[in-house]
């Protein structure tokens, strides 16, 4: 839960999302965007609706998660 900022190639800060207790997201813009579902056995977050709409992070854990080689996405408070 809470605010998180996803950074490309040279820690370039690209986007950032809120995660709610319900399965919601927030976009950067703090608007509902879509849902969200966590898998701890297989530490993979995947994304449904609004900008992050078919995104899969992997090695998911309470401090961050990888969307791609060079996509990575860290909880910001």
């Amino acid at each position: 839960m809470g605010e998180w900022a996803c950074y490309g190639v040279g820690n370039r800060l690209m986007f950032g999302f809120t995660l709610q207790r319900d399965g919601s997201y927030l976009d950067g813009d703090q608007k509902k965007a879509g849902a969200y579902t966590y898998n701890s056995g297989a530490a993979t977050i995947a994304f449904r609706g609004g900008p992050m709409d078919g995104q899969t992070g992997r090695k998911a854990s309470a401090t961050g998660f990888e969307l791609s080689r060079t996509v990575s996405c860290e909880l910001f408070r």
